[in-house]
């Protein structure tokens, strides 16, 4: 399915077009499928609109308001390209701890529309751990996998030549046969890797004392 983001910022833009949203919202943020790239036509578009709880009174009008002119302003235009998701707004502090693992998501692989999200929590570092098989992949593939991981050498005469693997460049380390820790900004990019060689990964969010 194409991209939703394009979809979400139509809707955004109709949106913010409200003094009370720009002045009450701290950021607003798309996640879920559409912001991993995996969504179908059945998919919500989920958006988390991060605002002081008692700003929702302000906020939720604009937000059915926007809901109805943006089925007006852009909805034929979008089911001709076949199209018709669901906007599923959140209004609330994100901060909060009904929030936490929603946060952690949003940390991982949330796209951040309007306004500053920041996630860090105090001496602590944010990875994703990412464990997975790869016992079903044929050999080829599987060997194509590791190398565009791990890297590889190649000799050729007297030189040996190699070439860095994802990990290492983006400053993930392997901590066994089967698993790789990696920042967990960057973890949208291994992610990738695996699902284009057919693997499905189990993935977690660690924060780490640095």
């Amino acid at each position: 399915m194409r991209s939703l983001l394009p979809y979400a910022y139509d809707y955004l833009s109709l949106l913010l077009e409200d003094e009370g949203v720009r002045s009450h919202a701290r950021s607003i943020i798309l996640f879920g499928s559409a912001a991993r790239g995996d969504a179908d036509k059945y998919s919500d578009v989920d958006i988390f609109i991060d605002a002081p709880p008692e700003a929702a009174a302000i906020i939720s009008p604009a937000v059915k308001k926007a809901e109805g002119r943006f089925i007006a302003a852009y909805g034929r235009k979008w089911a001709a390209l076949g199209v018709k998701n669901p906007i599923k707004p959140i209004i609330d502090d994100i901060n909060g701890e009904r929030w936490r693992e929603l946060k952690a998501e949003v940390a991982s692989y949330g796209i951040v529309l309007y306004g500053r999200f920041e996630a860090r929590q105090e001496g602590l570092a944010h990875f994703s751990l990412f464990s997975y098989s790869l016992s079903k992949l044929p050999q080829k593939r599987k060997m194509r996998l590791l190398r565009l991981l791990f890297g590889y050498s190649a000799r050729r005469g007297r030189k040996v030549y190699r070439q860095n693997g994802l990990i290492g460049e983006i400053g993930g380390v392997k901590l066994g046969p089967n698993s790789v820790l990696v920042p967990v900004e960057k973890s949208r990019d291994v992610r990738k890797a695996f699902i284009a060689h057919g693997v499905t990964p189990e993935i977690r969010e660690l924060w780490m004392r640095q």
